[in-house]
């Protein structure tokens, strides 16, 4: 994997999962909808796609401010791509957390976690 994410592509495949959720929902709307038994489960199959769209977008945006890795994001749909010289193809790349950074982060949360100890005694 590289070490960022494309945001361009993670918002391209969040919007396609909305567009997914959206076509049963049309489907019970028109009452076009196939067999009984789909007719039924397509709220909780809508829902569940909706709530993982929600999950992810929350956590880009934890990504984006600073207080995850967006190394937590990274699959192989969101890699960025190679450097384009068409602005049509430009995307913003979200690096990934540096060895040092992420060292950082560790020494900063067992200060955290001592000082809540030596508070509690």
């Amino acid at each position: 994997m590289a070490n960022g994410i494309s945001i361009g592509l993670e918002l391209e495949v969040l919007s396609d999962a909305i567009d997914a959720a959206r076509l049963p929902a049309d489907e019970i709307t028109t009452e076009h909808f196939g067999r009984e038994q789909d007719f039924r489960r397509a709220p909780k199959l809508i829902e569940a796609v909706l709530a993982l769209a929600v999950a992810r977008l929350d956590l880009l945006q934890r990504a984006i401010g600073g207080g995850v890795d967006p190394r937590c994001l990274a699959t192989a749909y969101n890699q960025p791509l190679p450097l384009s010289d068409d602005p049509e193809q430009q995307d913003l790349i979200l690096d990934s957390w540096s060895q040092g950074h992420r060292a950082d982060i560790a020494k900063a949360e067992l200060r955290r976690v001592k000082r809540a100890k030596g508070g509690q005694k």
